[in-house]
């Protein structure tokens, strides 16, 4: 049965399951830009999970404002070992960690 508002659905729901196991699916993957940090907290207060992309300058304000808890940071750094710091960081950042 097609969708009123998504009759390709099934074409979509492939681009997705290609993108989600990292394989082209023919453009360059959609964004949304949310930097209101209290839409993001209530988000999570109802239990969901987050998957933000940042620049990694952002990643500790992010972590100030946000619970680690079910937070998927996607973010970008010049080397690996500037991965790696960041990630140090970034347990030590969180709002609820212990």
């Amino acid at each position: 049965m097609p969708l009123e508002f998504k009759p390709d659905w099934e074409e979509t729901n492939e681009g997705s399951r290609l993108w989600w196991d990292h394989e082209y699916f023919g453009r360059c993957a959609p964004a949304v830009r949310a930097p209101r940090a209290d839409v993001l907290k209530k988000v999570q207060a109802a239990g969901k999970n987050l998957h933000i992309t940042i620049p990694a300058e952002e990643v500790e304000q992010a972590l100030s404002r946000l619970s680690a808890r079910g937070l998927f940071i996607q973010t970008p750094t010049r080397t690996e070992p500037d991965a790696r710091d960041l990630l140090k960081q970034a347990g030590r950042r969180s709002v609820d960690h212990g």
